[in-house]
């Protein structure tokens, strides 16, 4: 019986240890890049040149980049601030925190930045997954006008969204739900 146990254990710690391998090459090697909606939003982590090159090749020539990062003194912001006026894309950064809830004005201000940006737009954090995932669930519950329940898609363990065991990263599922508590959708009903 207790070598079963282990063997049972053995196993699921093999299974998570190659789903994390997994995960952090898609999630983290890939930049986590992926269209919300096309000729829109897209979404990813903080891309490196050569991805950010690569990106705007293969897609539309994205417009607008939202970093979520906040400013920064480190070289992928000044890089990314260079690529932008190089190639005449408008630019915004508020900084958030994966671990922490941000405030209802925060929210707001990320809603209205991914309304009134040329699009394409670009949203980002580090990887794309908790930060961004917010952002995208934003876009889709509160400008697309989809249901709270399709807009809660984008904070998906697909896009290396994983807030359980010892993640802090639940704050960004709290703080959606308090944004749609917050800004309950008008629906009308048919007789």
């Amino acid at each position: 019986m207790k070598k079963r146990r282990l063997l049972v254990v053995a196993l699921v710690l093999g299974i998570t240890g190659g789903l994390l391998g997994w995960g952090y090459d898609v999630f983290i090697e890939g930049g986590n890049f992926r269209i919300v909606r096309e000729n829109v939003l897209y979404r990813s982590g903080t891309l490196s040149h050569h991805e950010w090159k690569e990106v705007r090749r293969e897609n539309p020539p994205f417009k607008s980049v939202l970093n979520l990062r906040g400013e920064s003194k480190e070289e992928w912001y000044s890089r990314e601030r260079a690529l932008s006026e190089q190639d005449n894309i408008s630019y915004a950064s508020i900084r958030l925190s994966a671990n922490r809830e941000p405030d209802m004005a925060t929210m707001e201000q990320i809603v209205e930045v991914m309304r009134s940006a040329p699009k394409p737009l670009l949203v980002h954090c580090m990887q794309g997954a908790d930060r961004t995932g917010l952002a995208s669930a934003l876009y889709v519950y509160a400008i697309e006008g989809k249901p709270a329940e399709v807009a809660d898609n984008e904070l998906s363990i697909y896009y290396g969204h994983f807030p359980w065991l010892i993640s802090r990263s639940g704050a960004m599922d709290r703080a959606f739900a308090k944004y749609v508590v917050a800004h309950p959708q008008q629906t009308t009903s048919r007789q």
